[in-house]
C-alpha cells in the first residue's frame, strides 16, 4: 500500500520496523539438474551468486539448491 496524501496513512516519512519484526523471506528451491536456472556445478554453501540481477546465497539440501536473496 502507498501513501494517501488525503489521510495521511502509510506515511512516507513513517519509523522502520525494527530488524526483529520484519518477515525474513522464504529461499527458493531450485532442482540442481534444473535446466531453466543455470547454475554453475559444485558451488559452495554459503557461496553468493548474481543471478537475474539479483544476489543470492546458495545453499545445497540433496539435490536442491536454496537460494536466499542477500539483503
Amino acid at each position: 500500500m502507498g501513501y494517501c496524501p488525503r489521510c495521511g496513512e502509510n506515511s512516507a516519512y513513517g519509523v522502520p520496523e525494527p530488524a526483529a519484526r520484519r518477515p525474513r523471506s522464504a529461499a527458493l528451491r531450485i532442482p540442481a539438474d534444473s535446466r531453466i536456472v543455470n547454475l554453475p556445478p559444485g558451488i559452495p554453501d554459503g557461496e553468493f551468486v548474481t543471478y537475474g540481477g539479483s544476489r543470492f546465497r546458495i545453499r545445497r539440501e540433496g539435490d536442491d539448491y536454496l537460494l536466499e536473496i542477500a539483503g
